[in-house]
């Protein structure tokens, strides 16, 4: 496995062995087994030739003598590390060596080592130096023990060279007192030269090395031990096994938050939290069709789903051309005429394909915009809510499909296979009186076929994935089966979901139907229809690094619905699709070979506003594919 340092959207930790295998192989392979299933990067070893570091003659000062005897009770010989080598190469991480002399270079080169690292003992050891410039391969070098003069003649010595290098800031003592670790050190290197920055820790935990990445440190070593009370310096500022485990997941969430300096745009979660959490200007009072809004007319109200205040600003000298009623909401349609969504009408010549309302908003969105399907997205007060009288005449021209509530009453998130005996039973318990409200739905209006419901089935957890949910599935099909005995009339279609979701203004971790080829496998040995998200569907592609081409194609054979809409990156979905021109192709087989029998929704983030404009935007793009 090769090394990946000069990746600036990376960050790279590797584990520092050194001589914490005690001269023992078995122990050096299995501290590099350690550092694989923490999830680092890279392991690293020492390489010392016995003729330098074995036939130490003349005087020594104490602390040498110290140093030496340390390398001679823990040392390995090359042979001993070309073994190391081989099993190291063997276990998927990338693994190299410090080389603290010639011979030691000699030896890492005859193994076709692809990098190396150089101690802070040797970054004014020109000998040295030069005999690795001359390999061209990458490298990376500590600064413990350095003044800034120093400093600055190996920065401007490694200008010279052809091959990629990163530095090391880095405290040579063990352990580095906090007091003198000078990380702010790391802002002055990123000053003095282009090339990755990284943090050697001596430290003492991983306090240090999470400062480190704030300050823009990509590159973290970090020493590794099987036991910190073993013999030696090195063990007392390594990291345990379960330690490490920590270190990498903290360091990697740090990074992680880091982002980037670009200009500020609002996060998906915050996308969804700026409709509840932000205001919008309303009428105070009834104001006729022509009139010119004044702020004597106009209060705000908890929604960001109309205009805000400061952008009303730009309406304030217009007429409207609708009336409005006490405490409606101003939205740009109550200035701007209705646009005409006439040329809609062979997108949907011979397709079931629409867009989702509410009870609250389905009368005057089925007049605004043409459809011939449309799915009524319930919230569990909707359940106990009064049917539009009007949806007698849209059910003449729309088949109509519904989507079950995510959450119910008191912020329940549906799981009716918790671990939590109580939220599982009330999950069921709401489920039913939602099954019992479309049951009578179907009842009340005499319809000819099944409803379709799609519901989330996510296992959800709150900090992690837990895989162990995968077990559910078989579950999960013997529940759908249940209500689907009881209740005849009505369709379960399971979506497929994002790995990471957004519910209660957070995001949390989805553990079923997210990993595409689990819903393809569930698909096929329960032989169930889904409701495909395509938006979904690309977000957990992206999480799980697989195909999203390969598998819409695998999952199209088995879908009953398709929610359509654009996404980015691994949580921004309900894009308008004209935007994510990856999907285009799948898009444009769907509607001219794939939908034939089956229903699609175009399923914009917050399309309903403005009179639709949203979905009247996807479908209208849709029906350039249709014409193309």
């Amino acid at each position: 496995m090769s090394q990946d340092w000069f990746n600036p959207e990376k960050l790279t930790i590797i584990a520092e062995v050194g001589l914490n295998h005690n001269g023992s192989i078995s122990s050096a392979i299995e501290l590099a087994e350690v550092a694989k299933e923490a999830g680092c990067d890279s392991v690293k070893f020492q390489l010392r030739s016995p003729s330098t570091f074995l036939n130490i003659k003349g005087h020594r000062d104490i602390g040498s003598e110290i140093v030496d005897e340390y390398i001679k009770k823990t040392f390995i010989d090359f042979s001993g590390y070309e073994k190391i080598w081989r099993e190291c190469t063997m276990m998927d991480i990338h693994v190299f060596f410090s080389v603290w002399d010639l011979d030691s270079l000699r030896f890492a080169e005859s193994l076709g080592v692809d990098s190396y690292k150089i101690g802070s003992g040797d970054m004014r050891n020109t000998l040295l130096l030069e005999e690795v410039f001359k390999t061209r391969k990458p490298f990376l070098i500590s600064t413990g023990m350095s003044s800034e003069d120093e400093v600055d003649d190996l920065i401007n010595r490694l200008g010279k060279t052809d091959s990629e290098y990163g530095i090391f800031h880095c405290h040579s003592a063990y352990p580095a007192p906090d007091h003198h670790l000078n990380l702010s050190y790391i802002n002055r290197l990123k000053t003095k030269c282009r090339c990755p920055i990284g943090y050697s820790s001596h430290d003492l935990g991983s306090t240090a090395s999470l400062v480190a990445v704030s300050l823009g440190a990509t590159i973290l070593e970090k020493h590794i031990t099987l036991d910190r009370n073993s013999y030696g310096n090195d063990h007392s500022v390594s990291l345990e096994p379960s330690e490490l485990i920590q270190y990498v997941s903290e360091c990697q969430r740090a990074f992680q938050m880091l982002g980037s300096e670009q200009p500020r745009t609002i996060g998906p979660g915050e996308k969804f939290n700026k409709i509840s959490l932000t205001k919008s200007i309303i009428a105070k009072s009834d104001i006729p069709a022509g009139s010119v809004l004044t702020p004597s007319l106009l209060d705000f109200y908890p929604s960001g789903e109309g205009l805000s205040p400061e952008s009303f600003s730009k309406y304030m000298h217009k007429k409207t051309v609708s009336p409005l009623s006490a405490g409606q909401l101003i939205t740009r349609s109550i200035f701007v005429p209705e646009e005409d969504s006439s040329d809609l009408s062979e997108l949907m010549s011979g397709r079931l394909i629409g867009f989702p309302v509410r009870y609250r908003d389905i009368t005057p969105l089925s007049k605004s915009i043409p459809s011939s399907y449309l799915e009524i997205h319930m919230s569990y007060r909707d359940v106990f809510a009064d049917i539009p009288r009007e949806i007698e005449t849209i059910i003449q021209d729309n088949r109509i499909g519904f989507h079950a509530p995510d959450i119910y009453e008191d912020n329940l998130i549906f799981d009716p296979f918790s671990h939590d005996k109580d939220l599982a039973l009330r999950s069921t318990d709401s489920f039913k009186i939602l099954l019992d409200h479309l049951k009578n739905f179907h009842q009340q209006y005499r319809l000819s076929y099944p409803l379709n419901l799609v519901v989330s089935f996510s296992s959800y957890t709150e900090y992690s994935h837990d895989a162990s949910k995968a077990k559910l599935y078989p579950q999960i099909n013997d529940f759908i089966d249940k209500c689907i005995s009881e209740y005849p009339s009505i369709s379960i279609l399971p979506q497929s979901l994002p790995a990471l979701a957004w519910y209660l203004g957070g995001q949390r971790y989805v553990n079923t139907f997210a990993h595409p080829k689990e819903i393809l496998e569930f698909a096929r040995e329960y032989n169930k229809k889904i409701c495909l998200d395509l938006s979904h569907l690309m977000m957990a592609c992206n999480f799980y690094g697989v195909s999203f081409e390969t598998y819409s194609d695998l999952l199209a054979d088995h879908a009953g619905h398709y929610h359509l809409a654009g996404a980015s990156g691994i949580d921004d979905e309900g894009l308008n699709l004209v935007h994510t021109k990856r999907m285009h192709p799948f898009l444009s087989s769907l509607l001219k070979h794939k939908l034939s029998g089956n229903s699609a929704i175009v399923e914009t983030w917050q399309g309903h506003l403005d009179q639709g404009a949203g979905f009247k935007k996807d479908l209208l793009f849709l029906a350039s594919l249709v014409n193309s």
